[in-house]
């Protein structure tokens, strides 16, 4: 079950063990399907051509899962996918207390004509991967780092239920 605040847009899943917060000004999404456990988006910022958005996808993996694994694995399909994709990044790192990956890299979004910026966020933690996903054109992605730098950093994993 899902308890979002209304002043600090805090969202705690104690089901899949997470607990996320959002800037007061960002959107968070109500109807959330399939692996997508919380969602959110950042306002338009002033002279910004596109909005943010961060995703966070909770998925059952094996016990002994090894992230970098893991992580290789999960971008196979990226660059065959997407449209121009260029592979920016791919960084260790934590987040929680708990060793992560952070990968960044750029696509264009076809239907739109926008080149994203995309910076994907991996952690595996016993028997769950959590993928925090942000996304913003690549030329306002500087408007809204500061936001994606504080969500990041208050991400908590929690004692799943």
């Amino acid at each position: 079950m899902l308890a979002a605040s209304g002043a600090d847009k805090t969202v705690t899943d104690k089901e899949h063990g997470f607990e996320i917060t959002f800037p007061e000004t960002w959107t968070v999404g109500e109807k959330l399907t399939g692996r997508i456990k919380a969602k959110a988006a950042a306002p338009f910022a002033e002279g910004t051509t596109y909005i943010a958005s961060v995703t966070v996808v909770v998925a059952d993996v094996k016990q002994d899962t090894v992230l970098k694994d893991y992580v290789d694995n999960d971008m196979i399909p990226f660059g065959r996918t997407f449209k121009n994709y260029e592979l920016s990044d791919s960084v260790k790192t934590k987040i929680s207390d708990a060793d992560a990956y952070a990968v960044t890299f750029f696509l264009d979004q076809n239907e739109v004509d926008l080149r994203l910026k995309c910076v994907i966020y991996y952690l595996v933690a016993g028997r769950r991967s959590y993928t925090i996903t942000f996304v913003a054109t690549k030329v306002d992605y500087p408007k809204f780092a500061k936001d994606i730098d504080a969500i990041v950093k208050l991400f908590k994993l929690l004692e799943a239920k």
